[in-house]
């Protein structure tokens, strides 16, 4: 057995390199399957190697005992979860062990990694190298779209008059918030990878196609990561004192030209085009609100009509001039047909199922088609309606995924913290954030006590950290597609590796990070 483990330790290195390497290949190969209902393959496909790392990094890890510890915790967790979802009624037990999986792995993902890195310290070392090629791999797989002349867009555009807009360069990869996060989360080590090099044309030349993929993916995190990237690697190279003039200047340059073209770029044309084409269909609702008013010389608050305690057939009289009953009645009922028109255009399957006067009610009882076609808070206000109505057990262990899922739509969170709340309730979501806090704390205390001894690297992986974060809450997509919380997971793994045994004894602080990690890995 003992032989078996060094032959596994040796190959770790090399293991991990492709493992990452071989992401975007997969991810490539689920775009193609949806398009011909394979899915089930690729799905497979993942899910074998899910189980492979766990089976590997089990194999040379030096604490069995707590990874045993951890997946008896998820199991009984699960099995909690299932029978609050049994007691709410309509329990899907397939679709929902298949999304709670999907949440553990990032966390299981993480302690392999832990234990990976501590029984071979050298296999973190070839993270930086990994992304660099996966951003070659997404570039080239980018111009292969093209090539082929079947390119796939970021955004796609209708409008009115049936013609439509593209914007931003996404390739053949599956969710536009995914690849993303995805493309902006491989910046930091790449460009650390380049620094290494000590070639001013080579970090010219990586940083210019890096974050130039990201100026061209069309998304506002994409765009905005570009500033946060440059001016956080500029900082990180400050403070450990790098005088490479050549490299802040890139980064400026890099900087500066995103802000230049900033009224160019796919994000800002998409934006700005899809608030004209919503404030066109505001301004005919206006239209049609004022046309009312002044057929019955009276102000209709929609506030009043969608009140509370007013039932979804009833029209209540509301404020305004004093006019008689029967006109009020009339024009109120008007004003009712427009927003339950309205908000059956926007959010028919959310009305069908929670009534009109709930779903204008969490509107605010806006009138604003940019607001009301917004999928993202559509999918929010569908999750906040739908946790009105759980259980108590529900909302310590979280409602089961087909609470999301209607017959048209499939109202699954892209805010990954609010997202992850929701399936897993206030007992889940709690040891959840803890978990990601703990290693941004542990670098900082890290930091703290041996500033001398703070790495490139080691900033390179906090600041991918931050954007993983934003992009989780901001963007989505992140925690619970496991294609993508596996770089946060190897990221919250390197920088475990490389803060070392912060807590050490004080005879033993000189001890160098990755050698105290080989000697107490984990938590």
């Amino acid at each position: 057995m003992e032989k078996i483990k060094n032959k596994l330790v040796s190959a770790a290195p090399r293991a991990l390199f492709w493992l990452f390497v071989i992401q975007p290949v997969l991810d490539v190969a689920s775009y193609w399957a949806n398009k011909l209902s394979l899915t089930s393959v690729t799905t497979a496909l993942r899910f074998l190697m899910f189980a492979a790392v766990v089976i590997f990094s089990f194999a040379v890890s030096k604490k069995k005992k707590r990874c045993l510890a951890l997946y008896a915790t998820i199991a009984v967790f699960f099995a909690l979860h299932a029978l609050a979802c049994f007691i709410q009624g309509g329990y899907i037990f397939f679709s929902d062990a298949a999304n709670f999986l999907r949440i553990a792995q990032f966390p299981v993902f993480t302690i392999c990694f832990i234990d990976v890195f501590a029984a071979s310290p050298e296999a973190r070392k070839k993270i930086p190298k990994a992304f660099f090629f996966i951003l070659i791999v997404i570039i080239c797989v980018v111009a292969l779209s093209f090539v082929a002349g079947m390119p796939e867009f970021t955004y796609s555009e209708t409008f009115d008059d049936g013609s439509k807009d593209y914007y931003g360069f996404r390739g053949w990869f599956e969710v536009a918030n995914a690849q993303s996060s995805i493309v902006v989360l491989l910046v930091p080590l790449t460009l650390f990878f380049a620094y290494e090099k000590k070639n001013e044309i080579v970090f010219t030349i990586v940083a210019g196609y890096a974050l130039a993929n990201l100026y061209f993916y069309g998304t506002r995190f994409t765009y905005y990561s570009i500033f946060i990237i440059c001016a956080g690697f500029a900082i990180t190279l400050a403070i450990n004192r790098q005088k490479r003039i050549a490299v802040y200047v890139v980064l400026v340059l890099a900087a500066a030209a995103a802000f230049v073209g900033l009224k160019s770029s796919f994000m800002y044309l998409h934006q700005n085009n899809y608030r004209s084409i919503m404030s066109e269909r505001q301004e005919s609702t206006e239209n049609e609100l004022e046309r009312i008013s002044n057929k019955y010389n009276v102000e209709i608050d929609p506030t009043i009509i969608f009140g509370e305690d007013v039932p979804d057939e009833t029209i209540p009289l509301t404020t305004g001039e004093t006019v008689p009953d029967e006109r009020l009645r009339e024009a109120a009922n008007e004003v009712r047909t427009l927003y339950t028109d309205l908000y059956e255009r926007y959010c028919g399957d959310m009305v069908e199922k929670f009534g009109i006067n709930r779903v204008a009610r969490i509107y605010n009882t806006t009138n604003d088609p940019f607001v009301l076609s917004d999928m993202r808070l559509k999918k929010i206000n569908f999750a906040r309606l739908s946790w009105e109505d759980s259980g108590l057990m529900c909302k310590l262990f979280g409602f089961q995924y087909a609470t999301l899922v209607t017959d048209k739509t499939v109202y699954d969170l892209e805010n990954d913290f609010a997202g992850t709340f929701y399936f897993v309730g206030w007992l889940g979501i709690i040891p959840y954030i803890l978990f990601i806090v703990y290693y941004p704390v542990r670098a900082a205390v890290c930091f703290i006590r041996n500033r001398k001894k703070s790495s490139i690297e080691l900033l390179a992986a906090l600041m991918t950290l931050v954007l993983i974060i934003l992009a989780a809450q901001f963007s989505g997509n992140v925690l619970r597609r496991p294609n993508v919380s596996i770089y946060l997971s190897v990221i919250l793994a390197c920088i475990h590796s490389m803060t070392g045994r912060i807590f050490a004894a004080p005879g033993r602080a000189e001890e160098k990070p990755d050698e105290a990690e080989h000697n107490n890995p984990g938590l």
